[in-house]
Protein backbone atom coordinates (compact mmCIF):
# COMPACT_ATOMS: atom_id res chain seq x y z
CA UNK A 1 0.00 0.00 0.00
CA UNK A 2 2.85 2.33 0.86
CA UNK A 3 4.43 1.70 -2.52
CA UNK A 4 1.15 2.39 -4.28
CA UNK A 5 0.63 5.52 -2.27
CA UNK A 6 4.12 6.80 -3.06
CA UNK A 7 3.59 6.10 -6.76
CA UNK A 8 0.26 7.88 -6.75
CA UNK A 9 1.70 10.87 -4.96
CA UNK A 10 4.60 11.18 -7.39
CA UNK A 11 2.37 10.77 -10.41
CA UNK A 12 0.14 13.52 -9.23
CA UNK A 13 2.92 15.79 -8.06
CA UNK A 14 3.46 19.10 -9.77
CA UNK A 15 7.18 19.07 -8.96
CA UNK A 16 9.34 19.22 -12.08
CA UNK A 17 12.96 18.08 -11.90
CA UNK A 18 15.71 19.02 -14.31
CA UNK A 19 16.73 15.36 -14.50
CA UNK A 20 14.60 12.47 -13.32
CA UNK A 21 15.40 8.90 -12.36
CA UNK A 22 15.72 7.04 -15.66
CA UNK A 23 14.06 3.85 -14.40
CA UNK A 24 11.12 5.57 -12.75
CA UNK A 25 10.63 7.85 -15.73
CA UNK A 26 10.11 4.81 -17.96
CA UNK A 27 7.15 3.91 -15.73
CA UNK A 28 5.75 7.45 -15.88
CA UNK A 29 7.02 8.35 -12.41
CA UNK A 30 9.00 11.55 -11.96
CA UNK A 31 11.48 11.20 -9.11
CA UNK A 32 14.58 13.29 -8.61
CA UNK A 33 17.83 11.70 -9.65
CA UNK A 34 20.33 11.23 -6.83
CA UNK A 35 22.85 8.90 -8.46
CA UNK A 36 24.43 8.51 -11.87
CA UNK A 37 26.13 5.51 -13.56
CA UNK A 38 28.59 6.57 -16.22
CA UNK A 39 28.70 3.08 -17.75
CA UNK A 40 24.93 2.86 -18.16
CA UNK A 41 24.48 6.60 -18.80
CA UNK A 42 21.44 6.41 -16.52
CA UNK A 43 20.21 8.36 -13.50
CA UNK A 44 18.80 6.63 -10.42
CA UNK A 45 16.75 7.57 -7.41
CA UNK A 46 17.58 6.25 -3.92
CA UNK A 47 15.50 3.08 -4.42
CA UNK A 48 16.42 2.26 -8.04
CA UNK A 49 20.14 2.59 -7.36
CA UNK A 50 19.90 -0.36 -4.96
CA UNK A 51 18.50 -2.58 -7.72
CA UNK A 52 21.13 -1.33 -10.15
CA UNK A 53 23.99 -2.01 -7.74
CA UNK A 54 22.67 -5.49 -7.11
CA UNK A 55 22.85 -6.48 -10.80
CA UNK A 56 25.84 -4.36 -11.82
CA UNK A 57 28.31 -4.67 -8.98
CA UNK A 58 31.25 -3.71 -11.17
CA UNK A 59 29.70 -0.37 -12.18
CA UNK A 60 30.86 2.76 -10.46
CA UNK A 61 27.92 4.90 -9.34
CA UNK A 62 28.47 8.52 -8.35
CA UNK A 63 26.29 10.52 -6.02
CA UNK A 64 24.79 13.78 -7.20
CA UNK A 65 27.12 16.65 -6.41
CA UNK A 66 29.65 14.29 -4.88
CA UNK A 67 32.16 13.89 -7.75
CA UNK A 68 33.19 15.82 -10.82
CA UNK A 69 32.12 13.12 -13.31
CA UNK A 70 28.44 13.97 -12.93
CA UNK A 71 27.22 14.72 -16.47
CA UNK A 72 26.80 18.38 -17.34
CA UNK A 73 23.47 19.32 -18.83
CA UNK A 74 23.86 20.46 -22.40
CA UNK A 75 21.66 21.33 -25.34
CA UNK A 76 21.06 18.34 -27.59
CA UNK A 77 19.32 17.71 -30.86
CA UNK A 78 15.83 16.73 -29.69
CA UNK A 79 15.13 14.89 -32.94
CA UNK A 80 18.06 12.57 -32.31
CA UNK A 81 18.40 12.17 -28.53
CA UNK A 82 15.12 13.16 -26.90
CA UNK A 83 11.48 12.21 -27.32
CA UNK A 84 8.26 14.06 -26.52
CA UNK A 85 7.60 12.12 -23.34
CA UNK A 86 11.12 12.19 -21.87
CA UNK A 87 12.35 15.66 -22.72
CA UNK A 88 15.36 15.53 -20.43
CA UNK A 89 16.63 11.99 -20.85
CA UNK A 90 19.38 11.05 -23.22
CA UNK A 91 18.12 7.97 -25.05
CA UNK A 92 21.41 7.01 -26.61
CA UNK A 93 22.36 3.52 -25.40
CA UNK A 94 26.11 4.15 -25.58
CA UNK A 95 27.80 6.98 -23.74
CA UNK A 96 30.32 7.56 -26.53
CA UNK A 97 27.94 7.77 -29.51
CA UNK A 98 28.48 10.78 -31.76
CA UNK A 99 26.74 12.04 -34.87
CA UNK A 100 28.16 10.71 -38.12
CA UNK A 101 28.58 14.23 -39.50
CA UNK A 102 30.62 15.21 -36.42
CA UNK A 103 32.78 12.12 -36.79
CA UNK A 104 33.43 12.87 -40.46
CA UNK A 105 34.37 16.43 -39.60
CA UNK A 106 36.82 15.20 -36.98
CA UNK A 107 38.64 13.16 -39.62
CA UNK A 108 38.62 15.88 -42.27
CA UNK A 109 42.04 17.41 -42.78
CA UNK A 110 42.95 20.45 -44.90
CA UNK A 111 43.42 19.45 -48.53
CA UNK A 112 47.00 19.62 -49.77
CA UNK A 113 46.52 21.02 -53.28
CA UNK A 114 50.13 20.43 -54.28
CA UNK A 115 50.00 16.83 -53.10
CA UNK A 116 46.69 16.28 -54.89
CA UNK A 117 48.14 17.77 -58.09
CA UNK A 118 51.17 15.47 -57.85
CA UNK A 119 48.92 12.46 -57.26
CA UNK A 120 46.69 13.34 -60.22
CA UNK A 121 49.69 13.91 -62.50
CA UNK A 122 51.18 10.59 -61.39
CA UNK A 123 47.90 8.81 -62.12
CA UNK A 124 47.66 10.51 -65.51
CA UNK A 125 51.24 9.44 -66.31
CA UNK A 126 50.45 5.83 -65.44
CA UNK A 127 47.31 5.92 -67.57
CA UNK A 128 49.20 7.42 -70.52
CA UNK A 129 51.90 4.76 -70.16
CA UNK A 130 49.22 2.07 -70.15
CA UNK A 131 47.68 3.54 -73.32
CA UNK A 132 51.11 3.64 -74.98
CA UNK A 133 51.87 0.05 -74.00
CA UNK A 134 48.45 -0.98 -75.30
CA UNK A 135 49.12 0.68 -78.66
CA UNK A 136 52.54 -1.01 -78.88
CA UNK A 137 50.96 -4.37 -78.11
CA UNK A 138 48.34 -3.86 -80.84
CA UNK A 139 51.07 -2.92 -83.36
CA UNK A 140 53.17 -5.93 -82.38
CA UNK A 141 50.14 -8.19 -82.61
CA UNK A 142 49.34 -6.89 -86.12
CA UNK A 143 52.93 -7.50 -87.26
CA UNK A 144 52.89 -11.02 -85.85
CA UNK A 145 49.58 -11.69 -87.57
CA UNK A 146 50.88 -10.50 -90.94
CA UNK A 147 54.10 -12.51 -90.56
CA UNK A 148 52.29 -15.74 -89.71
CA UNK A 149 49.84 -15.14 -92.56
CA UNK A 150 52.77 -14.69 -94.95
CA UNK A 151 54.38 -17.90 -93.69
CA UNK A 152 51.12 -19.76 -94.26
CA UNK A 153 51.01 -18.51 -97.87
CA UNK A 154 54.68 -19.48 -98.38
CA UNK A 155 54.13 -22.97 -97.00
CA UNK A 156 51.06 -23.39 -99.18
CA UNK A 157 53.06 -22.29 -102.24
CA UNK A 158 55.85 -24.73 -101.34
CA UNK A 159 53.33 -27.54 -101.02
CA UNK A 160 51.83 -26.59 -104.39
CA UNK A 161 55.29 -26.54 -106.04
CA UNK A 162 56.13 -29.97 -104.64
CA UNK A 163 52.78 -31.35 -105.74
CA UNK A 164 53.27 -29.91 -109.24
CA UNK A 165 56.73 -31.43 -109.45
CA UNK A 166 55.47 -34.78 -108.18
CA UNK A 167 52.64 -34.70 -110.71
CA UNK A 168 55.03 -33.88 -113.56
CA UNK A 169 57.48 -36.66 -112.62
CA UNK A 170 54.68 -39.18 -112.23
CA UNK A 171 53.24 -38.27 -115.61
CA UNK A 172 56.67 -38.59 -117.23
CA UNK A 173 57.20 -42.01 -115.68
CA UNK A 174 53.78 -43.12 -116.78
CA UNK A 175 54.39 -41.84 -120.30
CA UNK A 176 57.72 -43.66 -120.46
CA UNK A 177 56.19 -46.90 -119.22
CA UNK A 178 53.34 -46.55 -121.65
CA UNK A 179 55.77 -46.10 -124.54
CA UNK A 180 57.80 -49.17 -123.54
CA UNK A 181 54.76 -51.39 -123.20
CA UNK A 182 53.30 -50.09 -126.43
CA UNK A 183 56.51 -50.77 -128.40
CA UNK A 184 56.80 -54.20 -126.83
CA UNK A 185 53.25 -55.04 -127.87
CA UNK A 186 53.91 -53.81 -131.40
CA UNK A 187 57.05 -55.94 -131.68
CA UNK A 188 55.21 -59.01 -130.51
CA UNK A 189 52.40 -58.27 -132.93
CA UNK A 190 54.91 -57.80 -135.75
CA UNK A 191 56.61 -61.09 -135.01
CA UNK A 192 53.28 -62.88 -134.96
CA UNK A 193 52.39 -61.44 -138.38
CA UNK A 194 55.75 -62.52 -139.80
CA UNK A 195 55.28 -66.06 -138.53
CA UNK A 196 51.84 -66.20 -140.04
CA UNK A 197 53.21 -65.06 -143.45
CA UNK A 198 55.93 -67.65 -143.39
CA UNK A 199 53.52 -70.37 -142.54
CA UNK A 200 51.24 -69.34 -145.36
CA UNK A 201 54.21 -69.45 -147.80
CA UNK A 202 54.66 -73.15 -147.43
CA UNK A 203 52.68 -75.54 -149.75
CA UNK A 204 50.54 -77.86 -147.76
CA UNK A 205 51.10 -80.68 -150.30
CA UNK A 206 54.84 -80.35 -150.04
CA UNK A 207 54.57 -80.63 -146.32
CA UNK A 208 52.47 -83.76 -146.77
CA UNK A 209 55.11 -85.32 -149.04
CA UNK A 210 57.82 -84.59 -146.55
CA UNK A 211 55.92 -86.47 -143.90
CA UNK A 212 57.93 -89.52 -142.53
CA UNK A 213 54.82 -91.70 -142.67
CA UNK A 214 55.00 -91.63 -146.41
Amino acid sequence: MAAKLETSQHKGSDVVYDVCCSICEDDGIHKEELFYCQKCSNYFCDSCVLTHNKFHKNHSVSEKGGVNIWPVSKTVDDTLELCEEHTTRNHKECSHVVLLTDKVKSFTRPMDVAQMKTSIESSMKRLEDMVKVGEENITSLQKSYEKVLEEIVDVRQLINDNLDRLQHNTEMKLKELHSILKNSSKNIQKQCVEFISKIKGYNIKDIHKMSPDR
